[in-house]
Order: structure tokens, then C-alpha cells, then sequence
């Protein structure tokens, strides 16, 4: 803050209440007037510079201040000034910035408004923010851009968080993607993306610990279309009621997987998938527990479970293909798991190449290729029992 340097001012650069009057100098009025803008600015308020009684615009930047976040996203203004080019198509929200507030606006927040140096697209991160929270309804726009939000903080809490495009296709690879350890996405949501390559909703990191110590909680990806491989959740742990579903690349060549290459899932639905080719619930996954694979369609081949270890307590339920149907395809120690309803032109199974399993039950008669038990291992037989069906 500048005080007044004027003519006339009392020691100290107060104002005097007795003639000569105090002489304002534009440095005071200018300091005064940059203090009262950056409160309102970083609440992330507009500037109503038309507006006769601006009371409201103090008394509300300073309710918000108060609320402990550092910066308010609460307009398209806002939302350019809280990033910084860090690279080519690279945007870092400003190191200033340890708490962000992002307030529900139509349309969304562009992120096409922010793009500079020529860049056609652009990969937000959130540098060393630590928590990122969203009011219900407000989103990050890519529009038909590629693009996505890279969690690179340490101890990052991410809440509400909602990444969209508008259903235009481009060269999308990701939406949510990790980069640090300890993050939590915590009720995350991506949606309405049609790319024309690969494309992930939640990808995991590269990084080993990144992977171990972050989780996903009731996080979704919807509404996403793929021209080639689509996946909701890619290379992710430690997921607990998280939902894929409205996942479609019938337009592509490859897999669409609800859940790919991840572990540690409980209470999880992959729901409603359709390829062109092959469609997975769960594809190459470990530790799975209280979750349902169901309405999925394809035009080859369909799998509740494919590859996967370590299943209890999971269901498939209504999965369809113009080739074969399998509920639980190529896994490992499952126990207590049903597959019904199961249909497929040319082939249906409720368990096929299945290897070691306890407490199961399907409503289709054929079932092929499975080693249930090593019936050598006496304590093994005597502890678990499965219908003679699948023996």
C-alpha cells in the first residue's frame, strides 16, 4: 500500500482535518484503488465498472477470501489469469496459488480463451496447487481440443472436479492424468470427448509410487467416444465406487475397456460399453472386489472380467456380442462371483479358462476350458467346493 505523499499531509502522511487540506497524489489514489482491484480480482469477481453501488463486489471477494481458498475462478477472465504458459501447449496454474475455487459459470471455462504462442491445444497442470475444488456444475471446456488436467502436486486433493469437451472429435489422449504422489480425485467426473485416437478418462502415472500412494474415489467417466482403444480408467489404483460407462468406439478398430490394467478396485461399475470389436468391463485387472460388469455389446467379442486375478464377490450381468460372450474370461482366484445372463451369436460362457475358484454360479449351461482346483492339494479340496458343472 502507498501512503499519500500530497502537500499538507501531518506527520506520519495522515490526512489533516483543518484547512490546508491534504492534496491527494495520483501514486496514493492508484495504490488505493490496485488494493481494493486485487481483492476483488483474486476472489474471482468481475470488475462492475458500470455499476453505481459496488458494495456487494467488497463484501463478497472478502466472504470468499475468508473461505481459505488462495484464488476464485468465477469468470472466463479469471480463468485465463489463474494460468501461465510454462511450455508449448503447457499451462501451470500460477505458483501463487496453493487453493483454487472454481465457481459454476455457463458453458463451462474455456480452455481454447488461454492458449497463446500458437498453441492449438493445451495440457493444464496443477503445479504446486494443492487443493483444487469445483462448485457442482462448474467445468473445464477442451470443446473438440486435445487436451487434459495433470494432478503433478504432491498431496494433491482434487474435489468435483469435471473435465468436458463438446462431442467434437480431435487427437484426445486423456482427460485426468497423474503425476504426483499422495493424490486424491475425489468425486472427479470427465465426459462428452470424441477423440480419434486412443483415449483414457483417468489415466495413472508412469511412476511406480505415484500410483501406490494416490486413490480415486466415486470418480466417473461417461459419455466418451473412441475411434480406437477407449478406456474410462487406465493404469490407475486404488479405486473405490468409481463408475465407466457410456463408453462407445463402434466407430473404432480395437478394445473398449471400462477398466484397464488397474488394481485395488472395490465397489466399481463398468456399465453399458460398446466396441466395434472387443469390449471388456475389466480388462488385465488384479484385486477386484463387490463389482459389476453389466450391458455390455460388442460386435466380436465381449468379457465381464478378461484377464483378471483375484475376484470376490463381483457380478456380470447382461453382456452381449455378434461373436462370443464371456462373463469371466482368462482369470484367477475368483470366489463368490455370478455370471447371468450371458448371450453371444456364435458362443456364450459364464466362466471360460478360469483357473481357481470357489462359490460360483451362472445360468449358462456351457462353460469350457476351466482348471477350477488343484485337486492334488488336499487342503484345497477340502475347503472349497464349486458346482459340479464347472468341474
Amino acid at each position: 500500500m502507498h501512503r499519500n505523499e500530497g502537500e499538507n499531509m501531518t506527520s506520519g502522511a495522515l490526512f489533516p482535518t483543518f484547512p490546508p487540506y491534504g492534496v491527494l497524489t495520483p501514486e496514493f489514489m492508484n495504490a488505493v484503488q490496485e488494493e481494493l482491484m486485487a481483492v476483488i480480482e483474486n476472489a474471482g469477481l468481475p470488475i462492475l465498472s458500470k455499476s453505481n453501488d459496488t458494495r456487494n463486489q467488497i463484501l463478497t471477494a472478502i466472504q470468499r477470501l475468508g473461505q481459505s481458498y488462495d484464488y476464485y475462478v468465477a469468470s472466463q477472465a479469471s480463468f485465463v489469469a489463474l494460468f501461465e504458459r510454462t511450455g508449448a501447449n503447457t499451462y501451470s496454474i500460477k505458483g501463487d496459488y496453493d487453493s483454487v475455487y472454481f465457481k459454476k459459470v455457463i458453458g463451462g471455462y474455456s480452455v481454447s480463451a488461454i492458449l497463446s504462442g500458437g498453441d492449438t491445444w493445451g495440457d493444464l497442470y496443477t503445479n504446486a496447487c494443492e487443493h483444487l475444488e469445483f462448485e457442482n456444475g462448474a467445468y473445464i471446456n477442451f470443446g473438440a481440443l486435445k487436451g487434459n488436467l495433470t494432478v503433478n502436486t504432491d498431496g494433491c486433493y482434487v474435489h468435483n472436479a469435471d473435465v468436458r469437451g463438446n462431442g467434437g472429435s480431435g487427437a484426445i489422449v486423456e482427460s485426468f492424468k497423474l503425476g504426483a504422489s499422495r493424490v486424491t480425485f475425489d468425486n472427479c467426473k470427465c465426459n462428452t470427448r470424441l477423440s480419434s485416437v486412443d483415449m483414457v478418462g483417468f489415466q495413472g502415472s508412469g511412476t511406480a509410487l505415484h500410483n501406490i500412494t494416490s486413490k480415486y474415489i466415486n470418480c466417473s467417466a461417461y459419455s466418451l467416444d473412441g475411434a480406437d482403444k477407449l478406456y474410462g480408467f487406465k493404469d490407475c489404483m486404488n479405486l473405490q465406487n468409481c463408475l465407466a460407462y457410456d463408453l462407445d468406439n463402434s466407430s473404432g478398430t480395437d478394445l473398449c475397456a471400462g477398466f484397464h490394467t488397474c488394481s485395488q478396485i472395490s465397489s466399481c461399475n463398468a456399465s453399458s460399453l460398446n466396441s466395434n470389436q472387443i469390449t471388456s468391463g475389466f480388462h488385465t485387472c488384479s484385486q477386484i472386489s463387490s463389482c459389476n460388469a453389466s450391458s455390455l455389446d460388442s460386435v466380436s467379442i465381449t468379457h465381464g472380467f478378461n484377464s483378471c486375478n483375484q475376484i470376490s464377490s463381483c457380478l456380470v450381468d447382461n453382456i452381449n456380442s455378434d461373436g462370443t460372450a464371456v462373463g469371466f474370461n482368462s482369470c484367477h482366484q475368483i470366489s463368490s462371483c455370478l455370471s447371468s445372463n450371458i448371450t453371444g451369436s456364435a458362443a456364450s460362457y459364464g466362466f471360460s479358462s478360469c483357473v481357481y475358484g470357489a462359490a460360483l454360479f451362472t445360468d449358462e449351461v456351457a462353460n469350457t476350458s476351466n482348471d477350477w482346483m488343484n485337486t492334488d492339494d488336499a487342503q484345497i479340496t477340502n475347503k472349497f467346493s464349486v458346482p459340479a458343472v464347472f468341474t
